[in-house]
């Protein structure tokens, strides 16, 4: 036979068993060029948890618009961006110098106004005096023409006759004086009613400039971060190749110049897709670590998440990003710059103006469910059909399809409650088979 026909014999036995372990291996495990993938059950502590990365957002702030007035509307003064300002202090002030020239001569017009007034009061108290005295002498002009009047049963016709008219006369010189003294008295007072709508309407314009002068002023309602508006060319939109609006920069009236942003109420947006958002809902906690701060753990709460399609009656794109928020506990920076030097809370806002700004980036750690012990699997390895979680496992070198009772899933990691056993080999399902096809908790 020889050597080279041992050999050759031996080969060909080799070739004959591959051939029958590949035909029996064909007819129970996926076909395919690299074999089919598989993990391994483990039990395990499990922490089932979201990992997004997100941007710190103030949730209060304030935004400064410029005022409504007629003309041009000039820049005076404006806080530096990214100046940390206390309540009430100025972020940004506009040129009144038109409302103020207007306002001083409302005043000396007031001023005017108010010199008629007590001009025009005396002359009426020295008229009304000087009635008094007239109409005193007519009416006793009257009394000495009735007691004359009553000798005539004792003097001639021709007498008692003109003391007759120089009553009836003296009677009328009394009331044509009353009337005109009445007549001067209503004229006095509507000259009187016109100065004091004159000064009336003078003081309703100087309130008004005064207001205006008012709005020429944006204060700060809350201690913050100042951010100001960014520079366009042209009336409206300040400098020309300015990054920011700044003092001289003429705006429209209603133009947002600046804003204010809150640094003890931040929260994280983070984007998401419809696939991961399945996972998420308000309530669940979380772990953010800024990039600036990394050695800082804060601690959050999901408070929204974006809804995927809900009600639209089509299909949600599992592409689609949509958003999560998650409102920031800042105890433990405030503490850390509460200790860090001597102050209040004011001065501690200001000092975290210094650690942390809007628009950081943050790795957010979003915990679904903890489970101190629990058999694991890959999400990917657990399906849902007809309402049953399955797994294919590998038992006795075949696959097989077991029941299973689902604790949770993160989308990653699926805790089961019975079915599989540690150490057992699941076949990884093909992407979108597995348990993110439709996640929820199943407990006995």
């Amino acid at each position: 036979m020889g050597i080279n026909g041992f050999f050759r014999a031996i080969w060909a036995v080799v070739l004959a068993g591959g051939v029958w372990l590949a035909w029996e291996a064909a007819g129970t495990l996926p076909k395919g060029t690299a074999g089919p993938a598989m993990a391994q059950v483990r039990r395990e502590p499990v922490v089932l948890k979201r990992i997004a990365r997100g941007e710190l957002r103030a949730e209060r702030t304030a935004a400064m618009y410029a005022p409504r007035l007629p003309g041009v509307i000039k820049i005076a003064k404006m806080a530096r961006p990214g100046a940390f300002l206390r309540a009430h202090d100025l972020v940004v002030e506009f040129d009144a110098a038109d409302q103020r020239t207007r306002l001083e001569e409302k005043k000396l017009d007031i001023g005017r106004v108010e010199e008629l007034i007590q001009k025009e009061k005396a002359d009426e108290a020295i008229s009304d005096n000087q009635d008094e005295v007239d109409l005193l002498a007519a009416r006793f002009a009257v009394r000495r023409a009735e007691l004359d009047a009553k000798r005539n049963e004792l003097l001639p016709p021709s007498e008692a006759q003109k003391n007759v008219a120089r009553l009836e006369e003296a009677r009328r010189s009394l009331a044509r004086l009353e009337e005109d003294q009445k007549a001067r008295r209503e004229h006095a007072k509507e000259r009187l009613e016109i100065l004091e709508e004159r000064k009336r309407k003078s003081v309703t314009e100087m309130e008004q400039e005064r207001r205006e002068i008012e709005q020429t002023r944006l204060t700060a309602p809350f201690d913050g971060l100042v951010r100001v508006a960014p520079g366009a060319p042209g009336f409206g939109g300040g400098t020309p190749g300015a990054a920011y609006l700044r003092e001289g920069d003429e705006v429209g009236g209603g133009a947002e110049v600046a804003e204010v942003l809150d640094l003890t109420q931040l929260q994280v947006v983070a984007p998401v897709r419809v696939s991961e958002a399945a996972y998420l809902k308000a309530g669940q906690e979380a772990e953010v670590r800024l990039d600036a701060l990394p050695e800082t753990a804060l601690e959050a709460q999901v408070t929204s998440v974006g809804e995927a399609e809900a009600g639209s009656g089509r299909r949600a794109d599992p592409g689609q990003r949509l958003e999560m928020r998650l409102d920031l506990d800042m105890t433990p920076l405030l503490d850390r710059v509460a200790q860090s030097g001597a102050g209040g809370e004011a001065e501690a806002a200001a000092r975290l103006g210094e650690l942390v700004r809007p628009g950081m980036l943050a790795n957010v750690d979003v915990y679904i469910d903890t489970f101190p012990e629990a058999v694991v699997a890959p999400a990917a390895a657990v399906v849902k059909r007809g309402g049953v979680w399955l797994a294919r496992v590998v038992s006795g070198g075949r696959l097989a399809e077991r029941k299973l009772t689902v604790l949770g899933s993160d989308g990653i990691l699926t805790a089961v409650g019975s079915g599989l056993k540690p150490g057992e080999m699941v076949l990884i399902e093909a992407p979108g088979g597995g348990a993110a096809a439709e996640p929820q908790k199943e407990r006995r």
